[in-house]
């Protein structure tokens, strides 16, 4: 096995994607005669990173920092790094890294303010399915969130995407012929985002196999069910996509909603007394103590 470049003059310009890169980190662990665990960082996330997964700076600069590389012989390694992550420029025009997306513009409710307010969002409360859904993220696949009004659909899959592909492009299309290009060239790692997803589909629904979407019931309902004459199948297309999807269901309870020792509800969350009747409301943002 060629030895890794660890210096300042380290050569990885033949470096295009994550897995490649994982490849040449993992060398460089084994070159340093290191293990996982040896790293300083979670194991996992160290095993992640090197498939070419876990793909953020934070993970990197805690990798080389773990194999006890020198800072000056960093720069090829963020270099190769930026490259990864789907060149320097997106695929599409509109498209921000998710990181850098704002909530808002997302859809996210904000929250309902009173004097002296932090923050335009409420604290986010986790939900039991969290850990499922950045799963299937980070899988790669087609999530669709389904859920009544109001009730978290948009902040969940927000907070999902945020905590497993930060880095990802994402794109925002506002129409369905928006959605067919998507189909045509998606790019690299680019996160697709069909908020109410009702709203992108045309009449035969769309190829593209996106990648976080939103969608009432009711709605899910109409689209998916099996009409008595086959003849008569308007949402054909809709369903065949929405098969593709998985899906998971948000209820209307936040079961992890839980007051402080102090008895008042985590500052930005909603009050006792709305978790007690099962309320999911947008949230309250609190004023400082």
């Amino acid at each position: 096995m060629a030895e890794p470049p660890t210096g300042p003059a380290a050569d990885l310009d033949d470096v295009d994607t994550p897995e490649q890169l994982g490849a040449r980190l993992d060398a460089l662990r084994v070159h340093r005669g290191l293990s996982f665990r040896d790293l300083d960082m979670p194991k996992s996330t160290a095993a992640d990173l090197v498939k070419g997964r876990a793909w953020t700076t934070a993970n990197l600069r805690a990798f080389l920092t773990g194999c006890r590389l020198p800072k000056e012989a960093w720069p090829p390694w963020l270099t190769a790094f930026e490259r990864t992550r789907a060149g320097t420029t997106p695929a599409h025009r509109d498209a921000v890294r998710v990181h850098d997306a704002s909530p808002r513009r997302l859809g996210v409710h904000a929250a309902i303010h009173v004097t002296g307010a932090l923050g335009d969002l409420p604290a986010y409360v986790p939900r039991d399915l969290d850990d499922r859904l950045r799963a299937t993220l980070d899988a790669g696949r087609f999530v669709l969130l389904v859920g009544g009004s109001s009730v978290g659909k948009t902040r969940t899959l927000y907070e999902a995407l945020l905590a497993s592909l930060p880095d990802w492009w994402l794109v925002h299309p506002e129409s369905p012929e928006a959605i067919d290009r998507l189909a045509a060239n998606p790019g690299r790692r680019t996160a697709v985002w069909l908020d109410e997803l009702q709203r992108h589909l045309g009449p035969s629904g769309t190829g593209l196999a996106s990648r976080a979407g939103t969608l009432w019931p009711d709605e899910y309902t109409r689209r998916t069910a099996r009409p008595a004459d086959p003849r008569r199948d308007p949402y054909a297309g809709h369903r065949q996509l929405l098969e593709l999807a998985d899906v998971f269901d948000v209820p209307e309870e936040l079961r992890a909603c839980v007051a402080s020792p102090a008895g008042r509800p985590p500052p930005g969350t909603h009050s006792p007394e709305l978790c007690e009747q099962g309320g999911a409301p947008s949230g309250v943002a609190e004023p400082p103590t």
